[in-house]
């Protein structure tokens, strides 16, 4: 695999369709959303030992997924267009949410959105640097509980 694939500079197009995809529409369970993933191409990343959190990735420019018990995010390489793109898609997909304080979220979370109230759901984004592979931008759902290890 191409290292520039790993977290490819996908068009704002491609990021927040995968998010649809993967991450709204997607799999509610782990094996479910690990078949999803790789029925579509992804490769799961090795994980180190005692870390839960799973990272995805296809070699291709669309974005890595990364899930957790409690969070799925696409995550690509910062690319000019794709923070007004992620705005215009949350206006669009998410008529009536509010902006929250990104420090609610905590973490590198940039902006938040809360979407949904029974359970609490939140949509952020993130910026993460790294100096061996640049900066990172994350679109990302928020809710306890959305995946079960089934």
């Amino acid at each position: 695999m191409k290292p520039s694939n790993v977290f490819p500079k996908s068009s704002p197009a491609q990021f927040t369709a995968a998010f649809d995809r993967f991450c709204m529409d997607g799999p509610r369970s782990f094996r479910e959303m690990d078949g999803a993933l790789r029925a579509a191409g992804y490769v799961p990343v090795r994980r180190d030992r005692g870390r839960t959190d799973r990272l995805y990735v296809t070699d291709s420019k669309r974005p890595a997924v990364r899930l957790t018990s409690s969070t799925c995010a696409v995550v690509g390489t910062s690319r000019t267009g794709q923070t007004d793109a992620v705005r215009r898609y949350v206006r669009g997909s998410f008529p009536k949410a509010a902006e929250i304080a990104a420090d609610r979220v905590g973490g590198d979370v940039e902006q938040a959105w809360l979407v949904g109230s029974d359970p609490q759901e939140i949509i952020g984004t993130g910026r993460f640097n790294d100096l061996e592979v640049g900066t990172r931008y994350a679109l990302i759902r928020f809710r306890d509980g959305l995946y079960s290890t089934r």
